[in-house]
């Protein structure tokens, strides 16, 4: 009997450790699991944003050019040279997606809108380049990429109203626009390829938080039923015999168990008690 009781109490002690185990890997698990959903929102977010940018930048340096060719204000021509030169948003955005690891069939189409963009700044430089000679800039004071195109003879041989009409028309025309449209569109594809990805992947981590929750509530229950057998037990097995024992000591003539179902219980630890003696 007594080495029964002892793998009987051995086996409760192990069922413990289970759970409590179970509970621990569980916590862990979903605490895992919901930082990683909560960084692939981010990481979402964040690939959004930078595909704005990008389409924001080139956007920025065709309205300042154009602004430069219709107004003739310098101050658009300064804006244009520091987006280009000094905040660079177009090469952070590529290496911060490189950054990312985002996948190469991703960043070629980026890769290849950026070389469409430097395309089209050719064609703005040398509408810059038109406007300046007008004006009587000399290419000492030009910023390099301006001072580094050179006009033909055609374009020599242009009056100065011919020359602003040709450096408007060359930002204005179909081939600019088939150009700007090329790079919108490239942008476009990588944010629809780019967002169905990162989509499925935070899909993919959220289900695998909700099978995380659902284990930790599951150890959560295991606890509460293992608690609610073990206090039973001792109740049945401990408190109860304990409570006889000194009943049978106050009274040694009388019998143990009617002075325990005579005592100050309720009748329903009286049951529990009639029901295990009865075992």
């Amino acid at each position: 009997m007594i080495k029964k009781q002892s793998i009987f109490e051995i086996s409760l002690f192990l069922v413990l450790g289970i759970i409590i185990f179970f509970l621990a890997s569980s916590c862990y698990s979903t605490c895992v699991n919901v930082r990683n959903e909560r960084l692939a929102i981010e990481k979402e977010a964040e690939l959004q944003g930078l595909s704005f940018e990008l389409a924001n930048a080139s956007d920025y340096l065709t309205s300042e050019v154009r602004k430069f060719a219709v107004t003739l204000n310098p101050v658009h021509l300064r804006n244009y040279w520091t987006e280009v030169n000094v905040v660079q948003r177009r090469e952070k955005v590529l290496s911060r997606l490189k950054d990312l690891d985002v996948p190469t069939s991703e960043l070629d189409l980026l890769n290849d809108a950026k070389n469409h963009s430097d395309g089209l700044v050719i064609i703005e430089t040398r509408s810059m380049k038109l406007i300046l000679n007008v004006y009587g800039v000399l290419e000492a004071q030009m910023d390099k990429p301006i001072a580094e195109v050179h006009l033909t003879d055609d374009d020599d041989g242009l009056s100065s109203n011919q020359k602003i009409n040709l450096a408007r028309e060359l930002l204005f025309n179909n081939t600019y626009e088939i150009k700007k449209r090329k790079i919108m569109e490239l942008i476009a594809l990588y944010g629809k390829n780019m967002s169905n990805r990162v989509h499925q992947e935070t899909i993919s981590t959220r289900s695998k938080t909700n099978t995380s929750l659902l284990l930790l509530l599951i150890a959560i229950l295991l606890i509460i039923l293992y608690a609610f057998f073990l206090t039973r037990y001792m109740l049945i097995n401990v408190f109860f015999p304990l409570k006889a024992y000194m009943l049978h000591r106050e009274d040694p003539a009388k019998n143990p168990e009617e002075l325990l179902l005579k005592s100050k219980l309720s009748p329903l630890v009286k049951n529990i008690i009639k029901r295990h003696k009865a075992y």
